[in-house]
């Protein structure tokens, strides 16, 4: 039954007529009782309700962004901000820059309150803005967090000569085929309060975007290095680097701890490795496993986050 076909029925008879004549009866606790009844079903379709215009609103802003219409996909992007009640960031150069990669990989604005992890992401990305090296993204989805990462380099850390950052010197580790199969560590655990929600979103293949997709969506950037193939196998035999940013979003245990053991040594002094999946049981566990073995401190975001900083 729809939300509306519901309402009206809920409506029939007149709820206020009838609790006044419960009321009038002396019926006060069946009063009572009937209008705690309406309210809480109110609110159930009043949500169903809210939750079906975020769907539109969003479905509605994709459509926008496919074809170039900013100001169409400005408004819709509004709503669900206005609808989800998301936070505003206290940055608002990285709000804008949000939304503009929003539009720019055609990603539904749905899950907002990521709004904060990317707010976290840029902060320490600007700390090492200052140093030499070389950036990556492990696990890069549709390519939100990269478009985030490059846009920053070309508005706030340019090329020495004042060219603009065109993407060389990034590079994007990624199966392109989605999550891999969670081994025994990334199984949450039997009374984890979101454990639901992990063994749904931990399913192998979660995640997948095509090569061709994410280049398309990034092709602002053209000078980005892509490596296909499943980490960490993928890294064998890459060409030696240094590094001063490595961004983790690879959500499980295998991939995080190889990437972990890969990159840290090629990490400059003051080198951050930053983790998207701290509050994924597998990702945890790698991070914790490879700070203790390297007698390192994590530093946990509440944003579900994690850090690792090279000394200096």
């Amino acid at each position: 039954m729809s939300a509306i076909k519901e309402l009206m029925q809920l409506l029939k008879p007149d709820p206020v007529e009838h609790m006044r004549a419960l009321m009038a009866k002396g019926k006060l606790a069946e009063a009572i009782d009937f209008s705690v009844s309406i309210a809480e079903n109110l609110s159930s379709i009043v949500k169903g309700l809210t939750d079906q215009r975020i769907q539109a609103h969003a479905m509605l802003f994709e459509a926008a962004a496919r074809v170039g219409d900013i100001a169409s996909a400005t408004t819709h992007f509004h709503r669900v901000e206005l609808l989800t009640k998301a936070d505003r960031l206290p940055d608002e150069v990285v709000e804008e820059r949000y939304f503009r990669a929003s539009v720019a990989i055609q990603q539904s604005p749905m899950s907002l309150k990521r709004k904060h992890r990317h707010m976290a992401l840029i902060k320490h990305l600007r700390s090492v803005l200052d140093l030499a090296g070389e950036i990556a993204e492990c696990g890069c989805y549709r390519g939100l967090s990269s478009w985030m990462i490059c846009a920053t380099l070309t508005e706030e850390g340019g090329n020495p000569d004042g060219r603009p950052f065109d993407g060389t010197g990034y590079h994007i580790f990624d199966s392109f085929a989605g999550l891999s199969v969670p081994v025994p560590e990334d199984l949450p655990a039997a009374d984890a309060q979101d454990r639901a929600r992990l063994e749904v979103l931990m399913q192998p293949g979660r995640f997948a975007c095509s090569e061709a997709d994410v280049r398309r969506h990034l092709a602002g950037f053209p000078g980005i290095a892509y490596h296909p193939g499943w980490l960490p196998q993928s890294l064998v035999g890459e060409a030696e680097r240094r590094y001063r940013f490595i961004h983790l979003d690879v959500d499980l245990y295998e991939p995080t701890l190889g990437a972990l053991e890969y990159f840290y040594p090629r990490l400059v002094p003051g080198g951050v490795m930053l983790t998207d999946d701290y509050g994924w049981p597998g990702a945890r566990q790698a991070f914790d496993e490879f700070s203790a073995r390297q007698d390192l401190r994590v530093e946990e975001l509440p944003t579900e986050q994690a850090v690792l900083r090279k000394p200096r």
